[in-house]
């Protein structure tokens, strides 16, 4: 059994990552937030800061987060100042 902690908004992500996300991403990511890890949804995620992962209530939210990110201008993962793992549940 792991322990998980956190509840990090877009913002504090954006922060960690030293990314700055396109409008376009911090409004799907707003809109799929929830608060509560254990009532995740398919269409649902949650970030936790230790360990600092996004987990997603599907696989195919999980590669759409992934996909969004990545395809951002500019975005080469070595810029990171963070590693993030994202997953599913």
């Amino acid at each position: 059994m792991s322990i998980m902690l956190g509840n990090l908004t877009v913002e504090k992500i954006e922060e960690r990552l030293g990314i700055i996300f396109s409008e376009d991403l911090k409004c799907f990511l707003n809109d799929k937030h929830q608060n509560t890890p254990s009532e995740l949804k398919d269409n649902q995620w949650h970030c936790f800061d230790l360990p600092f992962m996004i987990l997603c209530g599907g696989e195919q939210l999980a590669r759409d987060i992934t996909n969004k990110i990545t395809s951002l201008p500019n975005f080469k993962s070595e810029d990171l100042k963070e590693q993030i793992s994202i997953s599913w549940k």
